[in-house]
C-alpha cells in the first residue's frame, strides 16, 4: 500500500474508532477530504468530474430541502435509483434529514418492492423518474434548498436481499455494523497489494455492482468512498459500454460477479 493511503487509511480509521460509530460519524470523516475526486460520469460528450466537497454541498441542500417537505420522520423513505451521483446524494440526505433509507432494488419485481414499502410503512419514493410504486414520488433534482440546516442524522438503513425466493427479506443496519466493515478494510489494504493498487496516482473504481445491494453498497461505494477514492459511473451497463469507460476512464478496479467477466471476455474477443 503506498505511503499516502496508509496515512489516510490509519488516520480515518482512528477517528472512527473514538467517534459514536454512526453513520453521521462515517459520513464527517468520508467528506473531510473536500478537495479529492469523488466520481466521473460522462455527461454527453464531456467527462464531468465531482469532488467530495462538490458532493457533500450538494447533500446539505437536498437533506435540508427533505428536511422542511417531510420533517425527521424517523422513519423510513424509499431510494429507487440506479448508480450514480444523484443516488449517493438522496441517501446520505435522508440520513442527514433524520430519515432513514430503504434501498429499493431496481431489479425485483414490481409487486415483491411494493409489498417490502407497505410493511416498512413509507410514504415517500425519491428517484429520478416518476415511480409505479406506491407512495408519493419526490424528484431528486427537485430536492434542493439554501436554507441553513444543522442535520439531525438517523442512524439506520435497510436493504432487501437477492430475493431468489420471491419472498420480502429485507436486512436492516446500523452505523455501528458499518463501522466494524469499514474498519475491517485496514487489514484487508495491508494484506492485497491489488486492492489498493494505483494507477497515476488514482484509484478508480468502477461503480458496476448496485449500491442497492449489500456487496455492492458496502464493497464498492463505502469501502473506497470512506478513503476518499474516485468511482466511475456507467450511462448503461451493456459489455460495449463497460470496456469503453474502462478504457476511457482508466478504471483500476471492478468488484463483480462472474457473469460480468464472460460477458467482456466474448466482447473483447
Amino acid at each position: 500500500m503506498n505511503r499516502y493511503l496508509r496515512r489516510i487509511v490509519d488516520s480515518n480509521c482512528r477517528m472512527l474508532e473514538s467517534s459514536a460509530e454512526d453513520f453521521e460519524a462515517i459520513y464527517n470523516i468520508m467528506f473531510r477530504f473536500e478537495d479529492n475526486i469523488f466520481c466521473e460520469t460522462d455527461e454527453g460528450f464531456e467527462t464531468r468530474l465531482y469532488t467530495y466537497g462538490e458532493v457533500k454541498k450538494m447533500i446539505e441542500k437536498a437533506s435540508s430541502a427533505l428536511h422542511r417537505r417531510i420533517g425527521a420522520s424517523h422513519g423510513y423513505v424509499a431510494l429507487e435509483m440506479e448508480n450514480c451521483v444523484e443516488w449517493i446524494v438522496a441517501f446520505w440526505a435522508m440520513l442527514r434529514s433524520g430519515n432513514k433509507p430503504y434501498l429499493v432494488n431496481c431489479r425485483h419485481p414490481l409487486s415483491l418492492s411494493d409489498g417490502i414499502v407497505s410493511t416498512l410503512r413509507i410514504k415517500y419514493i425519491i428517484g429520478k423518474e416518476k415511480t409505479r410504486l406506491s407512495g408519493e414520488f419526490i424528484d431528486i433534482s427537485l430536492l434542493t434548498s439554501d436554507e441553513p440546516f444543522d442535520g439531525e442524522f438517523e442512524n439506520e438503513i435497510a436493504l432487501s436481499t437477492s430475493a431468489t425466493t420471491l419472498r420480502e427479506a429485507v436486512c436492516f443496519y446500523t452505523g455501528k455494523e458499518m463501522t466494524r466493515q469499514l474498519l475491517n478494510t485496514k487489514g484487508i489494504l495491508e494484506s492485497s497489494d491489488q486492492i489498493s493498487k494505483h494507477y497515476k496516482g488514482s484509484l478508480k473504481q468502477l461503480a458496476f455492482l448496485p449500491f442497492y445491494h449489500i456487496f455492492g453498497l458496502v464493497a464498492v461505494y463505502f469501502w473506497f468512498a470512506f478513503f476518499g477514492r474516485t468511482f466511475v459511473f456507467l450511462k448503461d451497463y451493456s459489455a460495449d459500454t463497460i470496456v469503453k469507460t474502462c478504457r476511457a476512464h482508466k478504471v483500476t478496479h471492478v468488484f463483480a460477479v462472474p457473469m460480468l467477466w464472460h460477458t467482456i471476455e466474448k466482447q473483447v474477443m
